[in-house]
């Protein structure tokens, strides 16, 4: 019955509004059915399906599917059929709140969940001003109309609990046109920053003219300097944490510093940067003749897999030759170094390397006094070498000086995201008000009844009757005084 009196709300204003006919009726009715919204979202939810099994058949991480125009021209509908359902949901929560129906019939009233029936002496305005007095003592908004010589008045309590399914309606569309917006206004890519070094680009993926993907670079308009890559790790070489000590540079400044890890990104102008990966770039050694100069010998890496699916280092030179040796000339001997090997986490013995973690790297090191000569016996061993250790070889100091890694980041620049954080926020509030705030309406019918003036009182709500009893108890007590 609850339902039935809060229809003649809508009923009231409808009644008095010129229908479209034709065409356009048509389209708005067949947008605004519960009946096209579901077979719209299933639709949706197939399509989407198909796309993420057959991209995952042809190992395509890609969301070019997701970009065609039908598959967009699908997303349209369901973005016009939600536009239009809370619209229609707006008109009625605003009805229902400012404009609602004040007719109140006694024969209706008394079959509401909780109801009154009583006589008072005095005129009618007397009388309606008593009921309003009562109602308006237990902070129900009152609103009256007079018609036929009877009064019809209309009280409602918690008006606000009415917009909680238009809100949690209205939310679903913010959250669908935020993912839309951030679908065709933002990007994802990534990017590669070495250690001392500032990158100014970033990489997406797009198709060729021949439909193949390749990597095009895009311009950050600011520069992305790494100071330093840590690895955390536990007493077992289990790595715990990867961290990224960003700098930010715009217009020749430092303008933030973050260090970044997996769950903390760093946000600038839009763009973010999410830790995605690491690797090593380069090795530096350093080798002193018996004359006290120094060269310094710099090394490419390169990262891999072997056919077990482990992660290798291959050191490689920096030279025509790509072969990870170099000659050095001091005090009139020469000596070639040869970077045989590198261990990412260096322990030593049978095992060499406890993981697959740049956790502690080591260079394995020949050296050659004939080189190009590479007879048997050419190559000495001069051994492993952790960064900082030194090995001394006929006068030479060969060390190992450092590391340089990089970091991976993924780039993400997503312009739909506040209204997606404004659809959630609107998402809960609208939960919270349907379930935690409860809509009342009293509906009173005052007239004369021979001598007496006659008090209909109907109550409704979603919650038990019990709910009003102390209301109808002031309302009995203003009209016995």
């Amino acid at each position: 019955m609850a339902n039935t009196i809060d229809q003649l709300d809508e009923q009231q204003t409808g009644a008095s509004e010129s229908k479209e006919v034709g065409a356009l009726k048509a389209l708005w009715d067949l947008f605004s059915s519960m009946k096209t919204a579901i077979v719209l979202l299933l639709a949706l939810a197939a399509v989407s399906i198909v796309i993420t099994v057959v991209n995952a058949k042809r190992g395509d991480d890609s969301s070019a599917a997701y970009q065609t125009p039908w598959y967009l021209m699908l997303l349209t509908l369901v973005g016009i059929n939600l536009a239009v359902c809370s619209i229609n949901r707006f008109k009625q929560a605003w009805r229902r709140t400012f404009q609602p129906n004040l007719r109140a019939e006694p024969a209706q009233l008394k079959k509401a969940a909780a109801s009154e029936s009583l006589t008072s002496t005095g005129t009618v305005d007397e009388v309606t001003a008593k009921v309003e007095k009562a109602l308006r003592s237990r902070a129900y908004v009152v609103a009256k109309e007079e018609r036929d010589g009877a009064v019809n008045i209309h009280a409602a309590k918690g008006r606000v609990a009415i917009w909680g399914p238009y809100l949690t309606h209205l939310s679903i569309l913010v959250i669908f046109i935020g993912a839309v917006w951030g679908s065709r206004t933002g990007f994802e890519g990534t990017v590669n920053v070495t250690e001392g070094k500032k990158q100014s680009t970033y990489s997406v993926q797009q198709k060729d003219k021949t439909g193949q993907f390749v990597a095009v670079d895009k311009p950050l308009n600011f520069e992305l300097g790494l100071k330093k890559f840590e690895i955390k790790y536990d007493e077992q070489h289990n790595p715990t944490g990867y961290k990224s000590d960003l700098q930010v540079y715009d217009g020749g400044k430092q303008v933030t510093r973050k260090v970044i890890d997996v769950n903390h990104p760093l946000s600038y102008k839009g763009i973010t940067f999410f830790q995605s990966s690491y690797g090593l770039e380069s090795i530096s050694m350093t080798v002193t003749g018996p004359d006290g100069k120094s060269t310094k010998l710099p090394f490419a890496v390169q990262m891999g897999a072997d056919e077990n699916g482990q992660q290798v280092y291959n050191v490689i030179g920096m030279n025509e030759s790509g072969m990870a040796l170099e000659t050095v000339t001091a005090a009139g001997k020469k000596l070639t170094i040869f970077v045989h090997n590198l261990a990412p986490d260096y322990v030593g013995g049978e095992q060499i390397s406890g993981s697959s973690l740049p956790l502690n790297p080591a260079v394995q090191v020949y050296v050659n006094e004939d080189f190009p000569k590479m007879k048997d016996g050419a190559w000495k061993p001069v051994g492993w070498l952790t960064v900082g250790q030194s090995e001394k070889y006929k006068g030479f100091t060969i060390t190992f000086d450092r590391v340089v890694q990089y970091t991976g980041l993924s780039v993400a620049r997503n312009p739909g995201l506040p209204l997606i954080y404004l659809g959630f926020g609107l998402l809960v509030l609208g939960i919270f008000i349907s379930f935690y705030l409860t809509h009342r309406t009293i509906r009173v019918h005052i007239a004369l009844s021979g001598k007496k003036v006659g008090v209909t009182a109907g109550a409704f709500s979603r919650t038990e009757a019990a709910t009003f009893e102390k209301d109808l108890a002031r309302l009995r007590h203003e009209l016995e005084a």
